[in-house]
């Protein structure tokens, strides 16, 4: 439901929805740039689905972020 807000509130790259499936999941034809860009601030409030690629991207992006964190508090 918050990353629901957060695209109705977030208009700076956003992609046009294309359709919204039965489950209420959204749907876009964009570039996978723009999705990448766009959806990296949602963090756990958003999923990307497909292309597997994009959504391994944003994983990995994710998991470093992650443990660059986990580093910094071992420093601390």
């Amino acid at each position: 439901e918050k990353g629901r807000r957060m695209y109705n509130q977030i208009q700076y790259m956003k992609p046009l929805v294309s359709f919204v499936d039965e489950d209420g999941n959204y749907h876009f034809e964009c570039s996978a740039f723009q999705c990448y860009n766009y959806f990296y601030r949602f963090g756990e409030n958003a999923r990307i689905v497909a292309p597997s690629s994009l959504r391994d991207s944003l994983l990995n992006e994710y998991k470093n972020a992650y443990e660059a964190y986990l580093k910094t508090e071992e420093e601390v």
